[in-house]
């Protein structure tokens, strides 16, 4: 563990671990205009149709988000003055600093405001039915998160950067906004924990998603 690293993402059961950088990131222009969506990871990686993707999300200007059919939406504010959603039923969800998180179904789509100018989001977007469970770590917290075979933990660096060890072995570590993708192939627990004590800003979203129950 270099001295540079803020989390430990500790994982005792068998894994394979997966690595995007945010240079590899696909990026593809909104078709309203209104933004800029850079695509880390989907599964499966071909068809219009999947059962997960993480992006990063420009959002350049307000307006209508696009229709998610079959879809909920996982939002993370990253950076920016933040933003507000409205949803047709009269329901609002804001999104003021970074780190704040909501959660919507796909359609009906909001529509965004921006409050000060643009703003860049962490966008989970996963089938109906799938199950999902989402953490954000700052400071000195740590979580234990059990798994099954066949689960996926997502571990997406808001600031700071986080080590992966894999039965006592450094695997790996991720910078700010890298996402690391860990595939459970036996049953366990995947920990993190704080690194090293620091008065910053690291954060680090943590995401379990359970294919092998979901519908």
């Amino acid at each position: 563990m270099t001295s540079r690293t803020d989390f430990q993402v500790i994982v005792d059961a068998g894994a394979a671990v997966q690595i995007r950088r945010r240079a590899e990131f696909r990026a593809s222009p909104w078709r309203n205009g209104g933004g800029v969506t850079h695509e880390a990871m989907r599964r499966p990686s071909t068809g219009d149709a999947y059962d997960w993707r993480v992006s990063v999300a420009e959002i350049a200007s307000s307006g209508p988000f696009s229709a998610f059919d079959g879809y909920r939406r996982h939002m993370l504010l990253l950076s920016g003055a933040g933003l507000e959603l409205e949803f047709p039923d009269g329901r609002l969800a804001r999104l003021l600093r970074p780190g704040d998180l909501t959660s919507f179904a796909g359609s009906p789509p909001p529509e965004c405001r921006l409050i000060a100018g643009p703003c860049v989001d962490l966008n989970l977007i996963c089938a109906h039915g799938l199950p999902v469970e989402t953490w954000l770590l700052r400071g000195d917290a740590q979580h234990d998160v059990g798994v099954a075979a066949g689960d996926v933990v997502l571990a997406f660096c808001i600031e700071g950067t986080a080590t992966l060890v894999d039965h006592g072995a450094e695997t790996g570590t991720v910078g700010s906004t890298d996402l690391a993708v860990i595939d459970l192939a036996s049953p366990g627990t995947v920990r993190v924990c704080r690194a090293a004590r620091r008065a910053d800003a690291s954060a680090l979203f943590l995401a379990k998603l359970a294919p092998s129950e979901g519908g």
